[in-house]
């Protein structure tokens, strides 16, 4: 794991995936793209990610469906229809990390990938030594 986040980010709406690119550049986060599950495909190492933010509500599936293909890579879901996406005895798969309300801002979302990944990374060292 590298001490800045390479992130795959999945999400339908166009502008949000530039904001969110321009704003990565500017922390110096390497962020990937996807406009849906089906360009996600077409990727070709997606073990290089070192974790995955998807829109909650994408293509024909919910982001928790989504979620459960990556495997143990750490996941973020998102939405900007926090309410609706969050029930209250709803069980996530084991890889996500936590719900982001994009109508925080790309900002709070940059936050909360340094945050997870650093947690992420230091149980990496932790298990390693």
């Amino acid at each position: 794991m590298t001490l800045t986040p390479n992130v795959l980010l999945i999400d339908d709406d166009p502008s949000f995936r530039s904001i969110m690119d321009k704003v990565g550049k500017k922390r110096d986060i390497h962020i990937t793209t996807c406009a849906s599950i089906y360009e996600v495909a077409h990727l070709e190492n997606l073990k290089a990610f070192d974790m995955v933010v998807i829109d909650y509500y994408l293509d024909d599936l919910k982001g928790t469906e989504i979620a459960m293909l990556f495997g143990a890579t750490p996941v973020l879901l998102m939405s900007s229809q926090a309410e609706s996406c969050i029930e209250e005895n709803m069980i996530w798969p084991p890889s996500v990390r936590t719900f982001v309300d994009k109508q925080e801002g790309p900002e709070a979302l940059i936050e909360t990938i340094l945050k997870v990944h650093k947690r992420s990374r230091d149980r990496t060292v932790h298990y390693r030594n």
